[in-house]
């Protein structure tokens, strides 16, 4: 029974620490976007609104995050559809 409950916890460690390792990258990759998102002087809520206003108008954009390619392409549709 010991060894049973032994494994389970070192199971439990190895969960916490991938799972702590996981939070970590996405922290760090959420940062990285933050700061791309200011040098191209737009903010997480403006993307969102921006993307969310070109697929109303039924410009084809992907769910989930935007590559700045992405978006520029989205953009140019946009622009050529509607300019």
């Amino acid at each position: 029974d010991m060894e049973i409950v032994q494994k389970l916890w070192h199971d439990d460690i190895a969960r916490y620490e991938l799972s702590k390792e996981n939070i970590d990258i996405i922290n760090v990759k959420c940062h990285d976007l933050k700061h791309r998102l200011k040098e191209l002087r737009l903010d997480v809520p403006q993307v969102t609104l921006l993307a969310h206003e070109l697929k109303k108008e039924g410009i084809p954009i992907p769910d989930g995050i935007l590559t700045k390619e992405e978006l520029r392409e989205a953009l140019d549709v946009y622009r050529q559809n509607f300019a």
